[in-house]
């Protein structure tokens, strides 16, 4: 689990192991649950994080706009083919995020399963999630 402050904004993130029988849980402060496969490495979470917190909106919805950002696609349809299946990593922006990251998980009946690790292509991945929108 990684957590700071982004512009002022509280974010905290994390992989976890979900239940076989996980559903999406409410949560006040935006969040988002996506497929480690989509994941290029801790850097490229807090480039998605910034440019969901500063740039253009992708979608109405904030939950939307981050997995958006964090998948670097446009097109909505495309990024929740990435829904998670057992592994996911867990991302909360917003006042208390930590706290509600623990809360999420104990919701989700979640286990945390280590850090995030930078992949071979970060650097693309981290560039297109910056593009997304312009």
């Amino acid at each position: 689990m990684r957590s700071g402050k982004i512009e002022g904004t509280e974010y905290t993130f994390g992989a976890i192991n979900l239940p076989e029988d996980w559903s999406f849980p409410k949560s006040r402060l935006t969040f988002q649950l996506v497929d480690p496969k989509t994941v290029f490495g801790e850097k490229h979470l807090l480039v998605s994080i910034y440019t969901h917190l500063k740039g253009f909106r992708l979608a109405k919805d904030r939950n939307m706009n981050l997995l958006l950002r964090i998948s670097g696609f446009k097109q909505i349809k495309e990024a929740i083919k990435f829904k998670p299946k057992r592994k996911a990593v867990l991302v909360v922006v917003g006042k208390n995020a930590k706290k509600e990251y623990k809360k999420l998980i104990v919701l989700l009946g979640a286990k945390e399963s280590g850090k995030i690790t930078a992949r071979k292509n970060e650097l693309d991945a981290i560039e297109r999630t910056a593009l997304v929108g312009i």
